[in-house]
This record gives C-alpha cells, sequence and structure tokens, in this order.
C-alpha cells in the first residue's frame, strides 16, 4: 500500500522523503527497502492491537468493568468488579425509559431534559443521539458487552 502511495504521488511530481531513513524510493533497492520497513510498521501495529485486546480480555476475566460508565452507575471507590447506582442520574435514565414506554419521541424526550438543566455523564445536552443510545444500550438490561468490536 505505502509503495502505492509513493508511486502516485511520483506520478503528481511529488517526491517522498523519509526523515528518518536515507534511502531512494525510486531505484528497486530504495522500493524494497520500503516495503519492508512498511511491513515492520504494520506488524509492530498489529502486535500493539493484539497486547492491548489480551490486556482487556484478561481485565474483564478478573472482573474488572470495561468502558464507559453508563448513565445512572458509577463505580465504587476501591471495588474493580461491582459499579453502584448515581440516584440523580438514574433518575434520567428512569425518566427516559418511561417517556419511550408512553410513545414520546426523542427529541421531545431531549428537550425536557435540557429545559430542567439535565446534561449527559459527558456534561453536554442531550440530543436525540443521547437517547436512542440510552434506550438502545443492552446493559439496562443486564447484558453487559465486551470486545462488540474485534477489529
Amino acid at each position: 500500500d505505502l509503495l502505492k502511495i509513493v508511486e502516485d504521488l511520483h506520478k503528481q511530481n511529488i517526491e517522498f522523503f523519509s526523515l528518518s531513513e536515507r534511502m531512494e524510493v525510486n531505484t528497486s533497492s530504495g522500493k524494497l527497502m520500503l516495503q519492508i520497513l512498511a511491513s515492520f510498521s504494520e506488524f509492530e501495529r498489529n502486535n500493539i492491537v493484539e497486547n492491548v485486546f489480551m490486556g482487556q480480555t484478561r481485565r474483564a476475566q478478573e472482573g474488572y468493568y470495561q468502558g464507559n460508565i453508563p448513565l445512572g452507575y458509577e463505580k465504587i471507590p476501591d471495588n474493580k468488579h461491582e459499579l453502584m447506582i448515581n440516584q440523580h442520574e438514574a433518575n434520567i435514565v428512569k425518566y427516559i425509559f418511561e417517556s419511550y414506554a408512553k410513545g414520546h419521541g426523542y427529541r421531545k424526550m431531549a428537550n425536557a431534559l435540557n429545559h430542567k438543566g439535565f446534561v449527559t455523564k459527558k456534561g453536554n445536552p442531550f440530543s436525540t443521539s443521547a437517547i436512542a443510545y440510552i434506550l438502545s444500550n443492552p446493559f439496562y438490561i443486564g447484558k453487559i458487552q465486551f470486545a462488540k468490536y474485534k477489529d
């Protein structure tokens, strides 16, 4: 892929220079060296991804909560396994689910919460996408997901 990019740049009269390696990318040996360096870079990146995933898997198996803490919950200090209910936030989540059950739309719910001065876990005003995320989050029905996106 990198060699193709370098060739495309060359067609546009743009020369590729490496700041860390001295090589002529217009020669066959330079192209080979470029491919080797690109392969090593890809190998290193893949190794890092695998190691991070293995570490996250091990922590999940040990009972550590992985990921963002959902609205309505907070970590128990000095406890790696459990979350506790944050009553103030839980009331917001309860309002969202009850409003949805009554047939209220996402925009109406977001506007009502924002009008009352409530904010998301990150301190942002509620949006329709924030409401949709809460309603579709499997955590609220007792399912904890891990490695949803492995790649």
